[in-house]
């Protein structure tokens, strides 16, 4: 699987979300219990610009007010400062630490297909994930999410306990479960 097309792909899939986003659906909830929608595009477009910004990518101002054009100035930039052909061999310095290229990509990735699934649920549109790309997701963040990053006692509590997911559900909603959410 090329992660970069992938993100690419999610970004994209996202834009047409928050394009799709009605005025009224702003103040309702997300999966993500603290935050309603305007919270959670809020969240994705600065996943965007984080990512971009740490591989050394300079953001125009935003339009924050504007949620879809603020949308796709950092899913463009976050999309392109990947596409550099640097990019994933470089150390990417986030939050969690110091990364490669290479994971620094698979962290955005996953942030951006699971919070497009938030956005989808939240606004009743399309939450289907790829199979292949779940699979993908879901071994790297069964290999990576640990009880450090899991609410309420975690050091970096940024996901709630994994919801049970039946074996014969698609991968999505594995993944989904996974990191805390009721597929």
């Amino acid at each position: 699987m090329d992660m970069l097309t992938a993100y690419a792909d999610a970004v994209r899939r996202n834009q047409h979300r928050v394009e799709a986003v009605k005025p009224d659906q702003l103040n309702d909830p997300t999966p993500c219990a603290e935050w309603d929608v305007r919270t959670l595009v809020d969240h994705i477009v600065g996943g965007y610009q984080m990512f971009a910004t740490a591989l050394g990518t300079s953001l125009p101002p935003s339009a924050s007010a504007d949620l879809p054009a603020a949308h796709r100035t950092a899913g463009d930039a976050a999309v392109s400062a990947f596409g550099r052909p640097d990019a994933m061999h470089q150390t990417v310095v986030l939050p969690l630490g110091e990364v490669p290229g290479q994971v620094a990509l698979g962290l955005a990735l996953t942030d951006a297909v699971v919070h497009g699934w938030d956005l989808a649920t939240a606004t009743g549109q399309d939450t289907a994930i790829d199979e292949a790309l779940a699979a993908a997701l879901l071994a790297g963040a069964q290999g990576s999410v640990g009880a450090d990053m899991r609410q309420p006692d975690g050091a970096m509590p940024v996901f709630a306990a994994p919801v049970a997911v039946g074996p014969d559900r698609p991968s999505g909603d594995h993944l989904i479960g996974f990191l805390g959410r009721q597929p």
